[in-house]
């Protein structure tokens, strides 16, 4: 016990009075693009704006994230028989003269800046160098992401940090489902058949019609961490989750523009770095709001994780069977925990791994 203590102590003096993100980088980074692109397999003309955004992914692979919106405010967007209705009405707040200046298709906004001080949807001419010219300033905030599909319950959690590398305001936060290779019979302007779609929204995780308040601190160094759980048998339509990602982006409440953001797909479970030995374990989220997630890679046949309240006391056990990776899943109601600060601890033949948890 004293021994234990002792590891306590010295995990606690590591313990800094700002938490620190997981999955986000803590080092400033250049701002992302994010690129929303109104389209409609109406429109004649936005077979040349789908390949204008293969070609900008192409040339910018990690700065650019690319979405397809199709409003239901727009004669464009509305299937042809026999296809599967993409519409959202979520996305006709944004396809409004009043916010974008004017409407047409192919369209894009480019991290919702309203350039040349009147319009913030441009034509596919210009995409690239608006582009260039975002992801050449500095963001104050970097993003973190990770989702994990439960197919048991068919459910989707997703995991989202936000890291403030400079003092701001307040702030919004997107998180948004996307699917790939969605087929339909028909694309006006295009003779291929069938025609096959990109980055198309599926459903909005958010909340707010306008983004989720990022709630505490918004100063340099103030970590913003929060979950999202979405059922996808609420989802309009089937989703391939094995084509679907997620998208979670920031927007300055100052400036109403777009920051920075992440892409990752549905199943992440590799995120970041994968555990390479139970020294390498990963917890998230951190703090847990709901779901814990534990992944090690096990060197034994048989490994325990207990988790410990600061006295030492032993909280809860479980043996884990199986050598080699492990992704464990629970519900922190099963856990026997309250809100604070815990210490859990996997062991496997000889290695240890210690780390720090909070439960909220």
């Amino acid at each position: 016990m004293k021994q234990f203590l002792l590891l306590i102590f010295a995990i606690l003096l590591g313990f800094s009075i700002q938490a620190q993100p997981y999955y986000a980088s803590t080092t400033p980074e250049n701002k992302t693009v994010i690129l929303e692109e109104f389209t409609g397999v109406r429109c004649g003309s936005c077979p040349s704006g789908h390949q204008k955004i293969h070609d900008l992914l192409t040339e910018f692979p990690t700065q650019l994230i690319a979405l397809a919106y199709s409003p239901e405010n727009s004669g464009l967007t509305f299937p042809y028989s026999g296809d599967e209705n993409l519409t959202r009405t979520y996305l006709n707040a944004f396809y409004t003269s009043s916010y974008l200046g004017e409407r047409f298709m192919p369209g894009g906004v480019i991290n919702r800046r309203v350039w040349d001080g009147s319009n913030r949807i441009q034509s596919r001419s210009a995409w690239e160098s608006k582009a260039t010219i975002i992801m050449g300033e500095s963001s104050p905030v970097n993003v973190g992401l990770h989702s994990i599909y439960d197919a048991v319950n068919n459910q989707l959690i997703v995991d989202v940090e936000v890291y403030f590398t400079a003092d701001m305001g307040g702030a919004k936060l997107f998180v948004h489902l996307l699917e790939d290779s969605i087929q339909v019979n028909k694309q006006a302007g295009s003779s291929v058949s069938p025609y096959t779609l990109f980055h198309v929204f599926r459903e909005n995780l958010n909340t707010a019609q306008w983004g989720d308040p990022i709630t505490g601190p918004t100063t340099q160094g103030s970590l913003y961490t929060t979950q999202y759980v979405f059922d996808l048998e609420n989802a309009i339509g089937d989703i391939d989750v094995n084509q679907a990602h997620i998208v979670a982006f920031v927007n300055d409440d100052a400036t109403g523009e777009n920051l920075s953001g992440k892409m990752t797909d549905v199943n992440s479970p590799l995120a970041n770095r994968p555990p390479a030995s139970i020294d390498d374990a990963q917890i998230s989220p951190n703090p847990v709001i709901s779901d814990l997630y534990v992944r090690f890679t096990a060197k034994d046949e048989e490994s325990e994780m207990t988790i410990f309240n600061l006295l030492g006391q032993p909280m809860y056990t479980t043996t884990i069977y199986g050598k080699g990776y492990q992704q464990l899943a629970f519900d922190k109601n099963s856990l026997n925990v309250k809100h604070g600060l815990y210490l859990l601890k996997i062991t496997s033949g000889n290695q240890s791994y210690t780390g720090k948890v909070v439960f909220e």
